[in-house]
Parts: C-alpha cells; sequence; structure tokens
C-alpha cells in the first residue's frame, strides 16, 4: 500500500506538470479556426490518457483501502464495480493509417458510427482535463449538463458545434473589420438571378464582403477526397439538428445564427414589373404563409381534412386539429463546391437545421457543412443530373434507410419551411387511415403533367402507351416515404423500366417513370381550396402570375393556376430558384424574426 502511494504520488506530480504547460499551450479550436491540427488532439488525448491513468490508480487505491490485500481487480471483468473504461480507448477513431491523430477522418466508418463510444458523462478527473482545454465559452457548454458537445461526440465529429465566423454582428452596427461602411443586404442582390433557370457559376468571391458568401469567410479549407470518401466516411446528418435543439454552437454562439434588423426590410427586386414593395413579402402576408411551429418543434398539429378532394369524406369530429409526433424527415441537397459559401451556408445558417437530417452532395466533400462527393457515372454536370441522384438514393439506401421516415430531395436553390413539411407529411398519413410511411408507399411534392414528355418516352417505350405521365418537379424537392424508397432500391438499376443507363438533367422525369414501373403514383399536394403547397418559382413571382398567359407553365398545370392570395397554401413547404444567399436569408427573417412592422426585429427564433 505505501509502494502504492508513491507510484500515485509520482503520476500525480507529472499529470500536474504537464497540465500546467499544456494549459499555456493548448486550446480546442474555435469556430474561426479550423478543427485539423494533429498536435492538439495528440495533445488532448495525451492529458485523457493521463487522467484515465490517475483515476484507475484512485480505483485501485480504493479497493485496496476496503479489501486491505494487494490485489489488483481494477480490470477485473467479473467484478463489474472495479471495471474502467479509458476514454482513450477509442483515440484510435481519430487516426490515419499511420495512427497519426487526424480529426475528421474516419479510417473504420463502421465502427465510429455504428458502435459511437459509450457515456457522455465525465468525472472530476475528465473535468478538470476539460477545463484546460477551453476557452471560457467553449468550457461553459462543454459543462452544460444538456450540452451534446461532450468529448466523445467531439471524438465522433470533431465538426459538431462548428459555425463560419459570426461577422454579422458587426455588420448589425454597419461595421466590417472596425471600419464604418455603406452597406446594405440589397447590394447582395442581383436583379434577375431570381429567374434565370441556371444555376450559379460563381462561388461568391466577388460578392461585398457583408453578404457572407466568400469563400475566405467560410474557412477556405480542402478536405482530402480520399479521407473524406464514401467509403471511408459516413457524415454525421444529424450534426445541424443537434445544433439547433441545443440552440448554440460549441463556443456558446446562437444557432442558427441571429439575423440583422435590416433582413425584415423591403426588398425590391423586380425584373419585369418595376415594382416598389417587396413582392415576397406581400405574398407571404396576402396569402397568410406562416411557420406550422418552431423549427425545433417535436410535434406538429396537422388538420387531417385540409387535402384536395378529400374533405367530404372525412366526418365532422376529425375536423379539428390534432397534434401528433413529428415525423423524421431527412433533407437531401444537391449542389457543387462553388455554392458551399453562398447556397449551402444560407441554407445552413437558416433552415437546415429544421430537418432531422440533414447532407448536401457535392463535387467536393466538406465535413462542416456537412456535404460528401459521390463517385456515379458519366460528368458532374447539369445535364447528368440523373446519374447523380441514383448515386445519392443508393448511398441513402446503404446508411440511413432505416434512421428517417420520409426523404426530401432537391436543389441548393430552395427555400424550404422544415416544419411545414412535417406537418404535411404527417396530415397526409393520419388522412389515409394514420398510415405507416415505412409501410404506405408515397411519391409527394409540385405534380406536373408533361404530354411533350410523355409522348418522348412512349416512343422510346420507356412509359406505358394509354398512360399519363405525372411528375413531381425536382425544382421545389420532392419526398418519398421510407416504403417508397426501399422498393425503388430495388430497381434502381433497371435500365428497361427505370433507365439506369441515361444521362439526363430530367431526374425528377425518370424518377416518375421508375415510380410509375412499381405501381407507385405521385400525390396531389394541394390543400382543400386547391392552393399548392410545393412551389416551382418565389413566392412574389407566384403572386403576380398572368394565370391567363399560355406558356409551359400553364400546360404543365392542366388543373389550372391560382395567383394574388391563392398563389399558395397558408402551410407553403419550398419554394423554387431561392438562388441568392441574401434572398434565403431575407425570406428566413421574415418567416421567423420579423414583425408585422416592416422594419422591426422580433428576436431570436430556434
Amino acid at each position: 500500500r505505501p509502494a502504492m502511494q508513491g507510484v500515485f504520488g509520482l503520476l500525480s506530480m507529472v499529470w500536474l506538470c504537464t497540465t500546467i504547460y499544456l494549459f499555456t499551450s493548448v486550446s480546442l479550436p474555435t469556430s474561426s479556426r479550423e478543427y485539423d491540427s494533429k498536435t492538439n488532439i495528440d495533445k488532448i488525448d495525451n492529458m485523457i490518457f493521463l487522467s484515465d491513468t490517475i483515476r484507475t490508480l484512485q480505483q485501485q487505491g480504493s479497493h485496496h483501502d476496503n479489501n486491505g490485500s494487494g490485489t489488483d481487480k481494477s480490470n477485473d471483468k467479473s467484478n463489474p464495480e472495479m471495471t474502467t473504461v479509458s476514454n482513450h480507448d477509442h483515440v484510435n477513431h481519430l487516426t490515419d493509417e499511420n495512427g497519426n491523430p487526424d480529426p475528421g477522418y474516419v479510417h473504420n466508418a463502421t465502427t465510429l458510427y455504428d458502435n459511437p463510444p459509450s457515456g457522455n458523462n465525465h468525472n472530476e478527473a475528465d473535468a478538470s482535463v476539460l477545463s484546460m482545454l477551453t476557452t471560457p465559452n467553449q468550457k461553459q457548454s462543454l459543462e452544460d449538463d444538456d450540452s451534446p458537445y461532450t468529448i466523445d461526440a467531439l471524438r465522433r465529429n470533431p465538426y459538431l458545434g462548428w459555425q463560419p465566423p459570426q461577422q454579422h454582428l458587426m455588420q448589425q452596427l454597419n461595421f466590417i473589420n472596425g471600419t464604418a461602411t455603406n452597406f446594405s443586404w440589397v447590394d447582395c442582390l442581383s436583379s434577375t438571378a431570381e429567374y434565370t433557370g441556371k444555376a450559379p457559376d460563381k462561388d461568391g468571391s466577388n460578392q461585398p464582403l457583408g453578404c457572407l458568401e466568400r469563400p475566405s469567410q467560410l474557412g477556405n479549407v480542402s478536405f482530402s477526397a480520399e479521407k473524406f470518401n464514401e467509403t471511408s466516411w459516413i457524415p454525421d446528418i444529424t450534426m445541424l439538428r443537434t445544433m439547433l435543439m441545443h440552440g448554440r454552437d460549441r463556443d456558446g454562439h446562437p444557432y442558427p445564427a441571429q439575423l440583422p434588423k435590416e433582413l425584415c426590410r423591403d426588398f425590391i427586386i423586380s425584373s419585369d414589373q418595376n415594382s416598389t414593395i417587396d413582392e415576397d413579402k406581400r405574398c407571404f402576408k396576402e396569402a397568410n404563409i406562416k411557420p406550422t411551429g418552431p423549427l425545433n418543434a417535436s410535434t406538429v398539429t396537422i388538420s387531417p381534412w385540409n387535402h384536395f378532394g378529400v374533405s367530404h369524406n372525412i366526418s365532422d369530429e376529425n375536423k379539428t386539429s390534432i397534434t401528433v409526433p413529428a415525423p423524421k424527415v431527412l433533407c437531401l441537397i444537391y449542389t457543387v463546391k462553388n455554392s458551399h459559401s453562398t447556397s449551402i451556408r444560407a441554407i445552413r445558417d437558416t433552415w437546415g437545421g429544421g430537418c432531422d437530417g440533414f447532407l448536401a452532395f457535392s463535387s467536393s466533400p466538406d465535413p462542416r457543412l456537412p456535404a460528401i462527393a459521390l463517385q456515379h457515372e458519366g460528368p458532374e454536370s447539369y445535364d447528368n443530373m440523373w446519374q447523380k441522384v441514383r448515386s445519392i438514393w443508393k448511398y441513402v439506401g446503404a446508411h440511413y434507410l432505416d434512421e428517417f421516415d420520409w426523404f426530401f430531395i432537391g436543389g441548393d436553390d430552395m427555400f424550404v419551411l422544415p416544419n411545414n413539411l412535417r406537418t404535411y407529411l404527417a396530415s397526409l398519413a393520419y388522412k389515409d387511415g394514420n398510415a405507416d410511411p415505412r409501410l404506405k408507399e408515397y411519391y409527394v411534392g409540385r405534380r406536373f403533367h408533361s404530354k411533350e414528355m410523355e409522348q418522348k418516352l412512349k416512343k422510346k417505350q420507356k412509359f406505358p402507351k394509354n398512360a399519363k405521365l405525372y411528375f413531381n418537379t425536382g425544382g421545389s424537392g420532392y419526398t418519398l416515404s421510407h416504403a417508397t424508397l426501399r422498393k425503388f432500391l430495388t430497381v434502381v438499376d433497371d435500365v428497361e423500366h427505370c433507365s439506369s443507363n441515361e444521362k439526363t438533367s430530367a431526374e425528377d422525369v425518370m424518377m416518375a417513370t421508375c415510380l410509375h414501373h412499381l405501381g407507385i403514383r405521385v400525390t396531389d399536394s394541394r390543400d382543400r381550396q386547391g392552393r399548392e403547397r410545393f412551389h416551382m418559382f418565389m413566392p412574389g413571382r407566384l403572386y403576380n402570375w398572368n394565370i391567363m398567359e399560355k406558356n409551359w407553365y400553364h400546360r404543365f398545370n392542366p388543373w389550372g393556376l391560382k395567383n394574388k392570395a391563392d398563389c399558395c397554401a397558408p402551410d407553403t413547404v419550398s419554394f423554387h430558384y431561392a438562388k441568392q444567399p441574401a434572398m434565403v436569408r431575407h425570406l428566413h427573417a421574415l418567416l421567423y424574426h420579423c414583425s408585422s412592422s416592416d422594419s422591426t426585429y422580433a428576436g431570436t427564433a430556434h
């Protein structure tokens, strides 16, 4: 026993000296510094190892005191009270093939995500280590009882809790880098970008600094395609949801980030109407478009009768609102690297955390967003979108299928109200006898009918002669139930019925023809009054749409179009052509932060 006490005392002195030294040289990275320092991680793990060693000796010493014998039972599996599990046992999850610490790289992705280190509570020794490794804000975040940013969680995903630098706090005072500016968010807008059909080909480098679109503001960091590829890395798709539910990032800043007051004011852009008012704001007000609940809601309040053509079949007692658990929805965004600092950052800063899971599929990986790059047949181009989408569904089916009830997919130029999506999907299933989306097939979105596409496919013998082609446009995003995705994956490589070898931009049409072969049809997603929930255009354009004009949009909607206050359902889910990040933030501010007054700010809503 005296010998053990001597060893314990010696190791305690070593630990104390080491921690004092490290206190002056190490800190967990903040949101403005990349979490990729091999040296820091190595020091962190060394300190944890020392902490674990001391804890083990303390337990052994305690056992000596209790037993009065020299027998070491600290790792005796038959004695669970004396078994110690060191956090250091899991350090290998942050190492590369040479054993060097490398945060974010998963050498064995299955081990990391399928068998995460157990336990989120740290004993006093761990708390002491953490207190010397963190800034004051990070310390508070890590020590909060409900904080998700535990050492185990950060080992599994070193980018959990990361946010770009909060430069907008300076912008609210019209200062950037301490210098007074005349910056206005309107400076970020183009008068034509909202209406163009092509994806932006620029990365935001030339935008005003205040727009938060420059790659340098996100962090000009290249992530190895070898380390962050589909075979060695499985992204943490719940990262944004975890941050939103906690309400703060790991530095203690609000998440989603607070938006400046100016975003509540009128944004006047119009390419063809010379309007003098904010048409998007007017649409929201006149059509009464609102979120059905906060982004962090765990329940949704549904109206099972609010579906087109079915209200008369629902008994009167069901014409009341019902609160049910919110279904779990995974949001999938296809994008390219140039959009990481622009569109994807804007989504991440606004509505992305409202989805239960979120993942971008890009031409380059970035675990901070998160975004992954998948291999697929053919080039990375708009004209080959079908092959990219096929690869997305395969990847999701392989890694995330069992975790979610619904799967929503679309491009990076969507604006989405996630809780409205979950509310509508829950209402749809309830209307159908409280159907289980894991068993019942649904294909939901903005329904179109194209005779032109229909005839082309029939000539190629890719579509039945006596059938009509209805499809959900990819522009506004569409949703597959769990059962539909599972069934689709059985025929995803079918050349004859699912055109698996086609190189085309019309991924939405290809999906519809494939699902039609499986007997799965589009769902009419309009509300009881025939107002659409998923939208091909931005709100202001829909509000002012000339419903008498005969064009492709008119042809694709043989059931008729609506405009003005009836253009959009109050529980609208999505809009297309939100190509400008400043407009995404503007729409989000109008719906979640701004009061009825045009220019007043109503605070932060999670």
